[in-house]
């Protein structure tokens, strides 16, 4: 009958009910961190009965140790959506950062989820630093297939990688210190002069054959 509402599925409605948890385990872990965020906290925020719980998760350990992968992906795929498929190079790094801390904007607590999953949640802390560093290694191949890193070469990525997350990781801990008088404009200006003059990212000769350098 037109006009009439299509009665939602079981599947559909378990769906957003894990959707609900999630969500309310990050606002809450991100408020009040690991320690302090309790299943009563989370199923309050999410307004579903504590038993349900129950239905998606083992414990509270088991949520902890899914919470993060889970923010995690909604980050990169946040930056998925704001960075150009065909951006290279600085111009690259450029749109990531700035998408990186506008997802930050949008998510305050991601920050302290991640750091506290080192202590609270590990093989949560290690899934996400995985794939995290995944999706930056399959970028600075891209670069090193344009001879856009300079003097690295393919064996250094993964510690391209890390060295790049940490700096962003301090710059957002920066950002959300008390007193703190400086703006994500102005951070993003300073980092991208830095792995500039540092030699990181290039100005690629188009006219010479693309070549991994050992």
């Amino acid at each position: 009958m037109s006009g009439q509402t299509r009665k939602r599925t079981r599947r559909e409605k378990q769906s957003d009910t894990l959707e609900a948890l999630m969500s309310a385990a990050i606002q809450v872990v991100g408020d009040e961190g690991y320690a302090a965020a309790s299943i009563a906290k989370i199923t309050a925020l999410a307004n579903v009965a504590n038993g349900t719980f129950y239905n998606y998760f083992d414990s509270r350990q088991d949520l902890f140790d899914q919470l993060l992968p889970v923010a995690g992906e909604r980050l990169i795929a946040h930056l998925r959506a704001n960075v150009a498929p065909g951006a290279t190079g600085l111009e690259r790094e450029r749109q990531r950062i700035s998408a990186y801390f506008d997802y930050l904007r949008l998510n305050p607590g991601f920050i302290r989820i991640f750091h506290e999953a080192e202590i609270h949640a590990p093989r949560a802390y290690a899934r996400h630093l995985e794939a995290y560093l995944a999706g930056y290694g399959q970028a600075l191949g891209r670069s090193l297939s344009l001879n856009e890193l300079g003097r690295f070469s393919r064996e250094d990525i993964p510690v391209l990688g890390y060295l790049l997350m940490g700096m962003q990781d301090y710059m957002a801990m920066l950002l959300r210190a008390p007193g703190a008088d400086v703006d994500a404009g102005r951070m993003i200006s300073v980092y991208l002069r830095l792995i500039g003059m540092g030699g990181l990212f290039v100005e690629a000769d188009r006219s010479a054959p693309a070549t991994a350098k050992s």
